[in-house]
């Protein structure tokens, strides 16, 4: 009985520790005027993450990234993102001001919105962004 035990508790902690399933997008970054700014892909995880703002969040991994601009989306910082139905919150959420974000709206297996910085006391249009999910 013992044997059994330990066994199963060996069994269900390899299902714990296993990888999760992969939630993998191609991202873009427009500017203001419609040029592409960036694209990365990237992995939407079910890991928690630490941010300032209300709301249940998740990690984002960024796989690859390429920014043709040197201001762009901060790709190399912590990422983070929660929805609320089909809307997305999606960026830099672990700092208490400086917050770098792209709000969207899913539609079937593409995202699309606005990209946008804000802070205490102030906010900038930084351009749109899309995203479609992709298979690796």
């Amino acid at each position: 009985m013992i044997r059994l035990l330990f066994s199963l508790l060996l069994f269900t902690s390899h299902l714990c520790a296993s990888d999760e399933p992969q939630n993998f997008w191609r991202l873009n970054i427009y500017d203001n005027s419609g040029q592409l700014t960036s694209n990365a892909v990237i992995n939407l995880t079910k890991t928690p993450a630490n941010a300032c703002l209300d709301g249940k969040w998740f990690q984002v991994k960024v796989l690859e990234f390429d920014a043709m601009e040197a201001e762009t989306f901060p790709f190399t910082n912590q990422l983070s993102y929660r929805f609320d139905g089909n809307k997305i919150l999606l960026g830099r959420n672990n700092r208490c001001d400086s917050y770098a974000q792209l709000a969207g709206e899913l539609n079937g297996n593409t995202i699309s919105g606005n990209y946008f910085s804000f802070g205490l006391g102030w906010s900038k249009d930084l351009g749109t962004f899309s995203m479609s999910k992709v298979d690796i």
